[in-house]
């Protein structure tokens, strides 16, 4: 391409490149509707478990090397006191009721969810059974997935992460708006008429923003309907700077200057954090005007005084003596 087309392309393209986080997390900000459950298609559930089925969360055998090797690669957190982790390798009751109860609701119970595991030929076997993706992306991108599942293992680098070739989910991290997210990632794909092309699309830059725009805000509903407004406040404060991220990926892509693209590097996680705030102060408004409308249970009854009460007769009752005596009043 020549110099000045080059030229052309930045000129026209980076102003917009700027504002284009801020503009799409407010699409998002926007797109929050009342939660409701999801029913799979019929093909899917046939190849699956049933909807009524329950979730079932296999917990990993612990391997030397694996937590050797997590132990080298955890020593930059360890050393910074100001990035603290999220326990690894566990998963607390909580967060273990939170995610089975999003995926039982959705009818996601067929989604194989493990903790703490590192099985390749267990991978490769669901890879082979998943036939609600095609054959064409499963020994293409599933092989290539399973390569990087393979070479990376998940509990050494700590990642909790969907892949729809194989059907699973995977926790390291006990981060519930984060598992909650990838398991929002899992009921789109799941409820797609072709998963496999969807999921590939997924990947590439810009369009990938579509499925982590809808993700985002289908937790938000989640935690909405759940009430958890510590939840809620955990989708504006985690999930809206990654939305802002991903973003500008098509930026970092075209834009050749390496200045332009640490720019918008910078800008969409900013622009997210920005957004994210300023719901998260919307939100947290809504709901304390909701609270101080609501009806008070404290009772408006007069204390009764003794000037109402009258006087002509007071009413004594003698334990001797079985008749009632009636003295006039003062």
């Amino acid at each position: 391409m020549h110099n000045w087309a080059k030229r052309a392309m930045r000129q026209i393209l980076s102003p917009q490149l700027t504002l284009l986080p801020i503009v799409l997390s407010l699409m998002g900000c926007s797109a929050i509707t009342p939660f409701h459950r999801t029913h799979l298609p019929d093909r899917i559930q046939q190849e699956g478990k049933g909807p009524t089925d329950r979730v079932e969360i296999v917990i990993g055998e612990p391997d030397p090397i694996l937590q050797r090797l997590a132990y080298v690669v955890e020593t930059p957190a360890r050393i910074l006191p100001f990035c603290p982790k999220p326990p690894r390798h566990q998963i607390s009751a909580t967060t273990t009721e939170m995610i089975t109860s999003y995926l039982e609701q959705h009818e996601l119970s067929g989604v194989y969810v493990c903790v703490n595991e590192y099985d390749p030929v267990g991978e490769w076997k669901r890879l082979t059974a998943n036939h609600a993706i095609g054959p064409g992306w499963r020994y293409s991108l599933g092989i290539l997935s399973l390569a990087q599942y393979t070479l990376f293992p998940q509990p050494v680098f700590g990642t909790n992460q969907y892949n729809p070739f194989t059907n699973r989910l995977s926790i390291e991290l006990d981060e519930p708006v984060a598992l909650l997210y990838e398991a929002a990632y899992a009921k789109d794909v799941r409820g797609q008429s072709l998963p496999g092309t969807y999921a590939a699309m997924s990947m590439l830059p810009g369009i990938s923003l579509v499925r982590e725009l809808r993700a985002v805000n289908d937790v938000a509903r989640f935690a909405q309907a759940s009430e958890d407004w510590e939840l809620e406040k955990g989708v504006y404060r985690k999930l809206y700077p990654r939305v802002g991220a991903g973003s500008v990926l098509i930026g970092m892509v075209i834009l050749p200057l390496w200045w332009e693209q640490a720019i918008c590097g910078v800008v969409g996680p900013a622009s997210g954090y920005v957004v994210g705030r300023m719901m998260e102060s919307r939100r947290e408004r809504e709901l304390t005007s909701m609270t101080s409308t609501l009806p008070t249970e404290e009772t408006n009854l007069a204390p009764l005084s003794v000037e109402k009460i009258p006087n002509w007769v007071f009413i004594e009752e003698d334990p001797t003596d079985p008749e009632v005596r009636q003295t006039a009043g003062p």
